[in-house]
């Protein structure tokens, strides 16, 4: 899902190539390795590319702008990078940072980096809406408590439950991140 948003905002700017920068939380979290892969395999089919990837960052903000302002310096000369993706919104946060201290500009409306979160925080759904960021997933731990707590009240009264339970997420823009934050969906 993350990859089509972020096909969809370099799309919007009428993009029909663009570099991609992927600063994700570390090859040690498994599940980060599976959300990484998954969009690899997904932009191969685009006409989009990764060129740099920055690994673990760990989800700290303050290691994943060590990792990208660098990049985003070093591929300025080399047609720029257009989207930029990591894990948290925090993160996210760092990569936007890091792409205005090298003078790059953001967001859709001036044409400039697509910047794009797995997980949804207060921060990302403030930069969605000021037009910085361009879209996250409510794949954080408020999606996940509200999900899994009726399950685990059950647990608790001797009811069965399910194997295995899917939390239902999905993605947070312009379109509905007003509705989100309303909701505390991005803690």
């Amino acid at each position: 899902l993350i990859a089509q948003k972020v096909v969809e905002g370099l799309e919007a700017e009428g993009r029909k190539e663009g570099n991609i920068l992927v600063v994700n939380a570390g090859d040690g979290v498994p599940t980060a390795k599976t959300i990484w892969d998954t969009f690899a395999e997904e932009i191969a089919k685009t006409p989009y590319k990764i060129v740099a990837e920055g690994t673990d960052a760990t989800f700290t903000p303050t290691k994943t702008a060590a990792v990208a302002q660098p990049l985003f310096a070093k591929y300025s000369s080399q047609g720029g990078i257009q989207a930029a993706v990591s894990a948290t919104d925090e993160q996210v946060n760092a990569l936007i940072q890091a792409a205005e201290q090298v003078g790059e500009k953001v967001g859709v409306e001036n044409e400039g980096l697509i910047a794009s979160g797995v997980e949804c925080y207060a921060v990302g759904v403030k930069n969605i809406l000021s037009g910085k960021e361009y879209s996250t997933l409510t794949q954080g731990p408020t999606k996940a408590s509200r999900t899994l707590i009726p399950y685990a009240e059950k647990v608790l009264r001797g009811e069965e439950v399910p194997s295995s339970v899917l939390i239902p997420y999905g993605p947070v823009d312009k379109s509905n991140a007003k509705q989100a934050e309303a909701e505390g969906e991005c803690p």
